[in-house]
């Protein structure tokens, strides 16, 4: 593969290949040994379904997860304040807020955070005032959207402000952790750059990762003795102190140790952001500092269509889009769901609705006690466009039980009798409990709103440190690693031992709409 420098050019023809351009091929590195190896679980004989009778959303204008949320509370709060001892009503429902709280992926106290999606720019401040007036926390405010700490009791409330189309749960951005041995410098033949004085020099570098725990230990050392940070103590929050960058995550001091392998002379930057607002603002920051090649080893939800666009201004497709435009090369992490995703046609040969994978119509999954699991599922359809699309729904049952212990079901067709929303994905999130194994299933709801044709295609994506047993490989590129915009380098894995040999775990392409992906192992 050649790379052509900003006039065209191929890099390295009568003109002297820049640090920068040998620093962006140097990152190329940084994802080479990230994750490990995996075992499929034992294969099991498929169950049968149970029949899946879909009920309306109680509250329509809020995502499955709130709605779970908001349930809990609605069950909690009497109990609450009818106790031996009984509370101030007040404080039963802080005490019943808390318990609900809890069930979501981000949460403080009795308050969940949540993404608001406003309609009309005007709007946005309004509903923001109204939320600080009525106990909220907003964040992080947009064109089209609003990040906010809310608590509890206020969720149905603020779905139902006028200008807010839907409330949405956050979900931490999921990272690629796995181990990092920093034998890239040989393997790509940097050591014959750094004698050559290609060695970053002058090049500033940002690294953005959830978490950089030991990074002050070894400043001066393994790192360089001045690094400017970002670190975000809250969302919506942060500081310039790299001990609040030190939370428990070490993944990215591992990925600032190998840049700085490849790269020593350059300097570094670093954030942890919590959110997509959050990663916004600090793109804009480090675009401000002069940074100029950003390495990014985290992923979050999927939030296009698949062709490497979204409709929303805070999403990491736009993000990467706005840095490109202002001079910034961007390297991803192609992703670590080789094996934990399915792409292809639905597909229902006995009529009972429910997805049929190569073997399973229930997945199985295995997942450890205490791990949070988050499954995502996006099919065909329009994307932000009002429009007729199929409706599925996202199921993980106790594989025992056959029971439902998490599950996503929002009316994903617009229609002004049901309430519903116009994104053609649902995600789902579950903390695993000791003794239970899992399955996922996808179930068509085939009522008169939702198209009578099944999608052309249906992507399911699971974050978790172990495989589906039915998966297949192709189909499993993270966002924003699928964006079409030439600017980002999505990096795939491939042992130093043996690079001829993408691991089993990477994610790859192609994507929904036939883009190869990712660019380079």
């Amino acid at each position: 593969m050649r790379l052509r420098d900003k006039h065209g050019a191929p890099s390295g023809h009568r003109r002297r290949v820049s640090g920068r351009c040998a620093l962006i091929l140097a990152l190329a590195y940084v994802f080479v040994g990230f994750g490990g190896l995996r075992t499929a679980p034992v294969e099991a004989a498929e169950p049968p379904l149970p029949v899946i009778e879909k009920q309306k959303p109680r509250y329509p204008r809020l995502d499955s997860i709130l709605n779970g949320v908001v349930e809990t509370f609605e069950h909690s709060a009497p109990s609450a304040a009818t106790t031996k001892n009984p509370a101030s009503p007040r404080e039963a429902t802080e005490r019943a807020g808390r318990v609900a709280a809890a069930r979501a992926p981000m949460s403080k106290g009795s308050a969940v955070a949540v993404t608001l999606r406003i309609e009309g720019p005007l709007q946005a401040e309004e509903i923001a005032q109204f939320l600080r007036d009525s106990g909220g926390d907003p964040r992080n405010i947009g064109e089209d959207f609003i990040e906010a700490y809310v608590p509890v009791p206020l969720l149905v409330e603020a779905s139902r402000r006028p200008g807010v189309a839907r409330v949405q749960a956050i979900i931490p951005p999921q990272p690629k952790r796995g181990p990092i041995a920093s034998e890239g410098v040989q393997v790509h033949g940097a050591d014959n750059w750094h004698r050559a004085g290609l060695t970053g020099r002058g090049v500033k570098v940002g690294v953005i990762d959830g978490g950089f725990r030991g990074v002050q230990g070894l400043m001066g050392s393994e790192l360089p003795a001045s690094i400017t940070g970002r670190c975000y103590t809250s969302l919506g929050r942060y500081t310039s102190n790299l001990a609040d960058c030190a939370n428990d995550d070490e993944h990215g001091t591992a990925v600032a140790e190998a840049v700085m392998d490849m790269a020593p002379d350059s300097r570094l930057y670093i954030a942890d952001p919590e959110s997509l607002g959050d990663t916004k603002k600090t793109v804009d920051w480090m675009v401000a500092q002069g940074v100029r090649v950003i390495n990014l080893s985290v992923s979050w939800q999927w939030d296009g269509p698949g062709d490497g666009t979204s409709p929303y201004s805070e999403s990491l497709l736009r993000t990467v889009d706005t840095a490109v435009a202002r001079g910034v090369v961007w390297v991803n992490a192609a992703g670590n769901e080789g094996r934990s995703a399915w792409f292809g046609e639905f597909v229902d040969s006995n009529g009972n609705n429910f997805h049929e994978f190569s073997r399973y119509e229930c997945n199985p999954i295995e997942v450890d006690p205490g791990d949070e699991l988050t499954v995502q599922l996006r099919w065909q359809g329009g994307w932000g466009i009002s429009s007729r699309m199929a409706d599925l729904d996202l199921y993980l049952y106790n594989a025992e039980s056959l029971q439902a212990v998490a599950l996503s079901t929002d009316l994903n067709p617009i229609s002004v009798f049901f309430g519903g929303t116009d994104e053609p994905s649902e995600i789902l999130h579950h903390v695993a409990r000791a003794g239970e194994s899992y399955c996922v299933g996808i179930h068509w709801d085939t009522e008169p709103y939702s198209q009578p044709v099944a999608p052309g295609w249906i992507q399911l994506l699971a974050h978790t440190s172990n495989d589906l047993a039915d998966f297949t490989l192709v189909g499993s590129i993270g966002n924003p690693a699928e964006s079409r915009n030439p600017g980002l380098l999505a990096v795939g894995a491939t042992a130093y031992g043996d690079t001829h040999t993408i691991w089993p775990y990477s994610s790859r392409g192609p994507t929904p709409d036939g883009r190869i992906k990712p660019d380079i192992v």
